[in-house]
């Protein structure tokens, strides 16, 4: 426990596998949803068909084969994500986002007991104190957006751009969730990650200076 926040840890095969699984479904429902799309694409990597950034992930850092490289630069065209949307295809993208969990150890999720700015900002630090052990360990540690930021689209906006079947995958994967969690994510949320051996990343991801990303009144 970390105040009112609890921390989760699992390690089963099974666990590990049913949340492979769960996590390249979200991944495929976040990459062809048009405004997660556009945040993906715009605010989170550094593509290599677009100017340097100050923020975002180095593609370098994604660990991606040759093959999944071009799926991803193809992907980046949002008229290709709405084609794959239309035709509810896109299922490539559930084994590439599945692949990150099936080399992992422990998977973990810091469940924060209410959806309010205190307690996010508290579950941030906290987090980022984890991030730096595992570092200082010499473990590895990704977090895995895609199925909370689902759920808190779901539940939150009321499923907002979803199709109908987007909102009963969406309320599929809470359902999932709260099985493989004690949490109940109609009011909690929480960070998910994953801890496996691993090298340090070949290209240092960039940050933006704290006046960038926090103001205090």
């Amino acid at each position: 426990h970390c105040g009112a926040m609890t921390l989760h840890m699992r390690d089963a095969p099974g666990d590990l596998r049913a949340f492979a699984e769960l996590s390249g479904r979200a991944d495929r429902l976040r990459l062809l949803h048009p405004e997660m799309h556009r945040d993906f694409f715009t605010r989170e990597l550094q593509r290599e068909d677009a100017p340097a950034r100050d923020d975002g992930i180095p593609l370098d850092n994604l660990g991606l084969g040759a093959s999944e490289r071009v799926l991803l630069r193809l992907l980046g065209d949002p008229a290709a994500a709405a084609l794959l949307r239309r035709w509810r295809l896109g299922g490539v993208l559930e084994r590439v986002g599945a692949g990150y969990v099936d080399t992992a150890s422990h998977l973990g999720f810091l469940v924060v007991p209410a959806y309010e700015p205190r307690a996010l900002l508290a579950a941030g630090r906290v987090f980022q104190r984890i991030w730096l052990a595992a570092t200082h360990e010499g473990i590895g540690l990704m977090p895995i957006a895609a199925p909370t930021l689902l759920v808190a689209r779901l539940v939150r906006l009321a499923g907002a751009g979803f199709t109908a079947a987007e909102r009963a995958e969406a309320a599929a994967l809470q359902a999932d969730l709260e099985r493989m969690f004690p949490v109940s994510l109609q009011h909690q949320t929480g960070v998910l990650f994953r801890l496996a051996a691993a090298e340090p990343p070949p290209v240092p991801a960039p940050r933006r200076p704290v006046h960038a990303v926090l103001a205090v009144d």
